[in-house]
């Protein structure tokens, strides 16, 4: 413990030396601030957002005047403001001061990376204004405009670059698992986007290839965007929340390793069913069914962790830990998915794991992250109720959110599936299942609110500086990659 403790201080010199280092934080705060803070502002637009289409599904008299009012164009709007607008900046940001503090490396040219903030913040802003404008495209995951794509690859050179400067600068030879996550997510993401955006949005290729690339990259985006990004913050946070090192830590390698290589291939399956080569759907679901490699392998790493502790009472503690047990069920799911498919396939179901994969898992591990980076940063704590009751409606709005679309998706699936059930009565009967649903979007949203207030009286000032800020005696990682 001696040794451990010796290294925790040298970690934590970042935050509190009189050095350059000092010099170095100052810069990292406005990046890293400006990103939590847009991240914050596009979750409460997309749960607003969210919130309106539910309804409108239980209700559809429910404005339905104004044409860029309709359905299909606020769903798409919710699920691309939560996507680049939330998960996206929050995972970046967090990803930053991961590799400033891993690293024990200042940050630089700060005015670049608010620069390139802006950018994307402004892409997002485009491209949700040109869905509702009914110019957006009918890809799920792009519906984006071509411009507004092309702002966020832009935007995205700075910040990519400037991540890779950091890693290649940082102190010591070797690797924690983070920044391997974090190395992935920022190499990947360009490739991603760019590649689909030139087969789809800017030069499409023939119909019949564009279903498949279209899935490939849903599927990507999650599996090698948002998931590492998000499991980079976890597997920091796990160690300072047990206060001890990560259970069986050497074998995180094999779960990246595994997730880098299969989360690429779990898109297609998608498209069971479809008219595409059988070879891709079988990839697809063979990928899904080894996920639960890489899946076991991070539970045995963070929620191993914590057996036989008590878990710390910081308010990152239970969100990191919903969020973990969700990861576990979203993989479960995609797993078991090809074997329900028939039943499921055109159903609420498959909304209930885009819930549970963007409520569930990415939500609640950033808002873990945010809760143990925000105090660092502003040196004030946030509020233990502030951070109760936000834990206390998110999960119930989950949890709701997540049950009433499984259960209503399977009796609407096994009505769709039954040719002498009419269309109209899987409609009925998922009809109170829906207002469930709707129901726990209002709650969630409810929770994101908080959440927003509690992060704005911490920026603000509205709390009191912490007197012994917990970075003086939490664990950390120990053993490099």
């Amino acid at each position: 413990m001696g040794a451990f403790d010796a290294f925790f201080r040298k970690m934590n010199s970042f935050d509190t030396a009189t050095t350059p280092a000092k010099q170095g934080k100052a810069t990292l705060r406005l990046p890293v601030i400006l990103f939590l803070s847009s991240a914050v502002f596009w979750l409460v637009v997309g749960s607003f957002l969210g919130c309106l289409a539910a309804w409108k599904l239980v209700v559809p008299s429910f404005l339905d005047g104004p044409g860029w009012l309709t359905y299909g164009r606020i769903q798409p709007a919710a699920e691309n403001a939560l996507a680049y607008g939330w998960a996206s900046q929050a995972g970046i940001g967090l990803g930053l001061w991961l590799l400033t503090r891993l690293g024990r490396t200042a940050l630089g040219s700060e005015r670049l990376l608010i620069t390139a903030g802006l950018f994307w913040n402004l892409g997002v802003l485009l491209g949700v204004c040109s869905i509702f404008a009914g110019s957006g495209r009918a890809i799920k995951g792009l519906e984006f405009s071509g411009a507004a794509a092309f702002i966020l690859l832009i935007a995205y050179a700075c910040i990519g670059v400037w991540s890779l400067i950091l890693l290649r600068d940082r102190s010591g030879g070797g690797l924690y698992v983070s920044q391997w996550y974090l190395l992935t997510a920022f190499l990947c993401f360009p490739w991603l986007y760019a590649t689909a955006n030139m087969l789809l949005i800017w030069h499409p290729v023939q119909g019949s290839a564009q279903g498949p690339i279209a899935c490939w990259y849903l599927g990507s985006l999650l599996w090698l965007w948002l998931v590492p990004l998000t499991l980079a913050a976890v597997y920091y946070l796990v160690p300072h929340i047990a206060r001890r090192p990560v259970r069986a830590y050497p074998s995180s390698v094999l779960a990246f390793w595994c997730l880098s290589f299969l989360g690429g291939w779990t898109g297609t399956r998608l498209l069971i069913g479809g008219p595409i080569p059988a070879w891709m759907v079988s990839a697809s679901v063979a990928a899904s069914i080894m996920m639960l490699i890489p899946a076991t392998v991070i539970c045995i790493n963070t929620l191993g962790t914590f057996s036989g502790r008590a878990v710390s009472p910081a308010p990152e503690a239970s969100f990191t830990i919903f969020g973990l047990v969700c990861f576990a069920v979203v993989v479960l799911q995609g797993a078991a998915t090809p074997s329900i498919s028939a039943v499921t396939h055109f159903s609420d179901y498959s909304i209930g794991e885009n819930v549970l994969v963007i409520f569930g898992f990415l939500s609640m591990a950033l808002f873990g992250a945010s809760y143990h980076v925000v105090p660092r940063l502003t040196g004030r704590e946030f509020l233990r109720a502030d951070a109760s009751w936000h834990f206390l409606l998110s999960s119930w709005g989950v949890g709701t959110m997540f049950l009433s679309l499984s259960f209503g998706g399977v009796i609407q699936g096994f009505a769709l599936y039954d040719p002498g059930v009419e269309f109209i009565s899987s409609v009925t009967l998922a009809a109170p299942f829906r207002a469930m649903y709707a129901l726990g979007t209002l709650v969630f949203l409810g929770s994101c609110l908080v959440f927003a207030a509690a992060f704005a009286r911490n920026l603000l000032g509205g709390y009191s500086p912490s007197k012994t800020p917990r970075l003086q005696s939490e664990p950390s990682e120990v053993v490099s990659v």
